[in-house]
Formats: C-alpha cells, structure tokens, sequence
C-alpha cells in the first residue's frame, strides 16, 4: 500500500511537466526532531528549483518503528514497511516506486541524519545534466569525506551513498543495490558496477550535504558489519586474498564461531561483471587514496 500526501506541485496544469527528482529516505528509528529537520532543509532545496524544469518528491519508507513525519510542501509517498531491509534493500523499493513514474528522471539517496543546503537539489541537477550518464555525489560536511576527486572534472572512484543522485539511465542498466549487502559498502559496489557498465561517477562540490560522524562512538556491531560486507565485497569481485584477510579478522575478533556460508552470486545485482578493473581493495575501507593523511 502507497500512503501518498498530495503537495502543491501535483496541481493540475495543462503545461508540460517538469523532470522530477525523487528523493529517498529510509528511516530506522530516527528522531522526529532531525526528520522535521531534515524535511524543511528537502523543501528549502526544491524551493530554488525551477519550477518550470524541474520539481521534487520525496519517497520513505520506514525499517524500523514509523516515522513521525509532519506534513510535506512537496509530494511525499510513504510506502508501508517490509521490515528491516537494510539501506540498500529499503532504497530498492523506493528506486523501483519512484521510476515507476514516468516524470522521474533522477533518485537521490538521502540519509536520514543529514541536512540538504539551500543550493544542493540545484547544483546536484546541473551536475547531472552536464554529466548524463554518471552518478553524482554531494560534498559533505563539515567533514568532508576523504575520497579524492578531479578539481576539473569532478571525477571520482566511487560516490557516497548518503547523498548520491542516480540518473535513470544507470538504474535502468543496472539496477539497484545488490541485496546480498545490508548494511555499509552497498554505494562502493553500485559505483563499482556503474563504472564496469560503462557510467562514470562525479562530485558536485557545491552541492553541500550536512553530515556530521567525527562524534559518533566506537561501536562493534557496526565493525562487524562493516567486516561482512568487506567480506562479500572481496568474494563478488573475485579477490581471494582480500576475502581471506577479512575472514581471518572476522574470526580472530570473535564475531562468529564459524563463517556462515557466502550466498549465491545470481540475482542480476549481485552477478560479478565482466570487467573487474573498478574494484579497488588495496586501500582498505577507503577504497581509494586519501586526499590527505
């Protein structure tokens, strides 16, 4: 069941309608405050856009307890939870809901505990459209992520899930996120996959995306899923070696007695592509040089 809350956009209008961005919000027990938050900084956003191109949706869906949301200025579809997907597994049904409707010409991933500058949907777009055929990820702060990227061009090796805009050609090609992955480096693979595809990936450096994580506390069970979702990483990309470092570590810090079986690789997100020259393991949970140290 599709819950839809109707905004003043889906006023009828004989004009042609504009190419929408949908954006997509999972939500796993976050506080009302920092969606209301979040909510007003989506509608600053779509309010700089030009109304006559362009125009905003926002698509959620809730993996955990339902999210208290106050009513929207834009379009907002809330699709009824499936239980807890994972990021990823949540995104995919919002990607497929959201390009289900024709008007839709891109997806923005956006994390719940973030914040959209005033300029961001604008500067995302302008990036996409000079750049059709590549994803395009926001630039975070105040901690920018350590990802180096052309200063020219805005090329980069793999972009960000917590703000990254897909263009429908990439979601059309390849999908969405592979749904053997729950949880962290699900953005690493999509990247990956969309340049052994042939799509490139792109920063918008003015494109700004508030995302605080220096304060966040050590927590084991987030390592440990970051340590299987290397592990599954290693073994789609076939690199043997990396998979049996990331096993060792599993093992030896005592996250399981004994490995669980690796699942088949035929979903067609999960089929390892031809050309593997994308995967890039040598740098650890970076997946590509720092642009500092």
């Amino acid at each position: 069941m599709l819950a839809v809350v109707p905004g003043p956009s889906q006023e009828l209008s004989a004009s042609p309608q504009p190419s929408r961005v949908a954006l997509g919000v999972v939500t796993y027990n976050n506080e009302a405050t920092h969606l209301r938050r979040l909510l007003c900084s989506i509608e600053l956003a779509a309010d700089q856009l030009d109304v006559t191109h362009h125009d905003a949706a926002l698509f959620t869906i809730d993996c955990g307890e339902p999210a208290e949301w106050i009513r929207a200025r834009i379009p907002h579809y809330r699709l009824d939870t499936q239980g807890n997907l994972g990021f990823g597994g949540g995104m995919n049904v919002l990607l497929a809901e959201a390009f289900a409707q024709a008007s839709v010409s891109w997806f923005l991933c956006v994390n719940p505990d973030g914040l959209l500058h005033r300029d961001l949907l604008a500067e995302m777009l302008r990036t996409a459209e000079a750049n059709p055929q590549s994803l395009v990820e926001a630039r975070q702060f105040p901690e920018e992520h350590p990802k180096p990227y052309d200063a020219y061009t805005g090329r980069t090796l793999w972009a960000s899930g917590a703000c990254l805009l897909i263009p429908r050609a990439i979601f059309e090609t390849i999908g969405g996120f592979d749904p053997n992955i729950f949880m962290y480096m699900e953005d690493v693979d999509y990247s990956w996959r969309a340049r052994a595809a042939g799509f490139t990936v792109h920063v918008a450096p003015r494109a700004l995306f508030g995302h605080s994580v220096l304060d966040r506390k050590p927590n084991l069970v987030i390592e440990k899923y970051y340590y299987f979702s290397a592990r599954y990483l290693a073994y789609k990309w076939g690199d043997k070696k990396q998979q049996a470092f990331y096993e060792s570590v599993i093992l030896d810090r005592k996250y399981v007695d004994e490995l669980p079986p690796l699942p088949p690789l035929t979903h067609p997100a999960s089929r390892r592509p031809a050309k593997r020259r994308p995967a890039v393991f040598k740098h650890g949970f970076a997946f590509s040089p720092l642009r500092w140290s």
